[in-house]
């Protein structure tokens, strides 16, 4: 008994192993995604030390891996894309971080980058940039200001700020 006991337990014990496994949806890295999407990582961006949104001075890995991201969305189509989503699944995942510091990358290339806070929710742009968020986004929708009077400038050079303005009161947290 104890010999079959411990054949069946061991069988059983394998068999919800695999079966755990074939349902587990979770991707480990960079090449389970491409593998799973059919697309290609463009950049991989090493873990943060930020200020304020921004990589600190001594953190190179960083910023290269922002130059590259930069340069490889430019030789996608061989043009920079005009307009571009960061999104994720999670809140705290770094949006922010990495429109702010990819808007940044394509401002030193000359172009002009307009940065688009559309979390309606939580928004952080802003405070990113010590900007008020008195008009924008929302401000805009309701037709009381113009885009032109609700851009906001800066500190990076050729980056520009369109807040998400007050925060409808059905959508406060």
């Amino acid at each position: 008994d104890v010999g079959l006991g411990l054949i069946v337990g061991v069988v059983g014990g394998l068999g919800m192993a695999l079966a755990f496994d074939s349902l587990d949806t979770t991707l480990f890295d960079t090449d389970h995604v491409e593998e799973i999407s059919g697309a290609k990582v463009i950049a991989r961006i090493p873990p943060l030390r930020m200020r304020n949104g921004v990589p600190l001075d001594d953190n190179f890995p960083a910023e290269e891996a922002f130059l590259r991201l930069r340069t490889n969305l430019v030789l996608l189509d061989h043009a920079a894309p005009h307009t571009l989503l960061v999104t994720s699944a999670m809140p705290g995942e770094g949006k922010s971080t990495v429109a702010v510091n990819l808007a940044r990358a394509l401002a030193q290339t000359g172009r002009s980058v307009v940065l688009v806070d559309a979390d309606l929710r939580a928004p952080v742009l802003h405070r990113v940039f010590g900007l008020p968020n008195t008009k924008g986004l929302t401000t805009i929708l309701q037709r009381k200001t113009t885009l032109d009077e609700t851009i906001q400038h800066s500190r990076i050079p050729r980056v520009f700020v369109l807040t998400s303005g007050p925060v409808p009161m059905n959508r406060r947290r």
